[in-house]
């Protein structure tokens, strides 16, 4: 190749060619990069470098350093102004390809990029108030996001941690792999857990003998106790599986990437796992009324007509013991549901918001039954309007840790089957059904928000089916009638 025309001198320290597209034979100057062949890979690494780089902390966390549009180095910070770290390598170049690409849109606010925010910065934005529905969240609501929120969606599951990626890089593969990876650890169980009271006290309880809550046992009640062969109850605790903890964190994180797509941050929701926001139901128990009788029966004499009120109203638990004595009309033979008792340790109050605005109603019960309540009333409920219709013999609302009395009086009774308290309510709404109630009846008596979840308190029985079957009987007559009919007639 020639490189050097007759009246040109060149550069000592340049190179140069010939150029081809030149007519006139013209040299250019060749950038030492093009004849060293630099490969395309090496130059993007290079560019990457530039703009930023990943280095390894002492936790074994990885922090993210890049140049902004002025040339100055600075450190990844969450829209919080705190330090950003990441758990892998991959997820901090991941947050620094999209910063990168923001940055070059133009796309930044602030120190972060709009894009590169990440998906726990959004769910702790959400539970604050970012929804696409208006109203604030109750506290007890706040407390449940905020338990899936650390205990799902924060955690470190094979390899990934939805938590510290940023909205626009989660794909439905991430989504995939992290349920997969949780779901697979959910499993149920059991487990032996060693009671605090004497077993002496433990079984006077159980076979109805009034001893102190603390104290020293009478000589009488360990006598009688060792007499009965010195039995030690042992308290086995279900272990739940996570399922329904698992399906709750799934739709904050599908609602969460809601109104990221709604704030037009990422183009669709990658959360579309069909099945993955619900829980099968499990096929719950229902008590005969054998079964009510005995537990009414069983139980203190100031909780036997809260027994057969949640067997026949279908009242959930926080709205049957945060009833006040001027939500039962007497007259009229109905209750009034306004309000419920606090459940949840976050909230400061007696009584909270009704689960939902269709629980606020007015619950009809049978005359019958309103004689029994207002018989309580007048033994145990005192007469100031704004008085608990059910409290503990100290006068205390009765709340879920204050109801062993319940536990005690199934034992007494020898009733085997799991039954909870909350499987009172079934009873009453399968009840209703048998009854002939509609679903919108047992809807709008059970306080439910959708037909759904009144769909779920529907249960079958024996008994009704016998009754189905016998209502059935003259239309398998008719059938039976004209199919002989037919048989006649193809025969002639």
């Amino acid at each position: 190749m020639n490189y050097i025309k007759t009246d040109f001198v060149p550069h000592p320290c340049h190179i140069y060619a010939r150029s081809p597209a030149s007519p006139c034979g013209a040299l250019i100057k060749v950038h030492a990069e093009i004849l060293l062949h630099k490969s395309s890979t090496e130059m993007v690494n290079m560019k990457r470098n530039n703009f930023g780089s990943i280095r390894e902390l002492p936790s074994g966390r990885f922090q993210v350093r890049y140049r902004d549009s002025h040339g100055i180095e600075r450190t990844a910070k969450t829209p919080a102004n705190k330090p950003l770290t990441f758990t892998t390598r991959t997820t901090a170049r991941k947050y620094l390809v999209n910063l990168e690409s923001d940055m070059q849109r133009g796309k930044t606010t602030g120190s972060t990029a709009t894009g590169t925010e990440l998906l726990r910065d959004r769910v702790e934005k959400y539970i604050i108030g970012a929804r696409l529905t208006k109203g604030k969240l109750r506290a007890t609501t706040s407390e449940i996001y905020i338990g899936s929120a650390k205990d799902f969606i924060y955690q470190t599951v094979d390899g990934i941690c939805l938590g510290d990626l940023p909205i626009k890089s989660i794909t439905r593969a991430d989504v995939r792999r992290w349920h997969f990876a949780l779901e697979s650890k959910c499993k149920s169980g059991v487990r032996v857990i060693k009671p605090k009271a004497h077993p002496a006290r433990i079984w006077a309880r159980q076979n109805g003998i009034a001893v102190p809550i603390r104290g020293t046992l009478p000589k009488s009640v360990l006598d009688s106790w060792i007499a009965a062969g010195a039995p030690i109850t042992k308290i086995i605790k279900p272990i739940p599986s996570g399922q329904t903890r698992l399906a709750q964190a799934y739709r904050l994180l599908r609602a969460v990437l809601n109104v990221a797509v709604d704030d037009d941050l990422i183009a669709a929701n990658p959360c579309r796992i069909k099945g993955a926001d619900t829980v099968k139901a499990m096929e719950r128990n229902i008590a005969t009324p054998d079964q009510v009788a005995q537990l009414a029966v069983s139980v203190p004499q100031r909780y036997s007509a809260a027994v057969i009120l949640a067997a026949y109203s279908s009242m959930r638990h926080s709205e049957l013991f945060g009833l006040q004595r001027k939500h039962i009309n007497t007259k009229e033979n109905s209750i009034t549901i306004e309000h419920q008792l606090s459940t949840g340790k976050c909230e400061s109050k007696m009584f909270a918001p009704t689960k939902t605005d269709s629980s606020m109603r007015t619950v009809e019960i049978p005359a019958d039954l309103m004689f029994i309540l207002e018989s309580h009333m007048q033994r145990f409920t005192a007469a100031d309007p704004e008085s608990l219709v059910f409290t503990t013999p100290s006068g205390l609302p009765i709340t879920r840790d204050r109801r062993k009395w319940f536990d005690g009086a199934k034992n007494r009774c020898g009733i085997t089957i799991k039954l909870s308290w909350h499987d009172l309510r079934h009873t009453g709404q399968t009840t209703a059904m048998q009854r002939g109630a509609t679903l919108k009846d047992l809807q709008r008596r059970a306080g439910q928000a959708t037909e759904r979840a009144a769909k779920i308190y529907l249960h079958g029985s024996s008994t009704r089916d016998r009754v189905i079957a016998d209502a059935m009987s003259p239309d398998v007559e008719m059938c039976l009638d004209l199919m002989n009919q037919f048989k006649e007639k193809s025969m002639t």
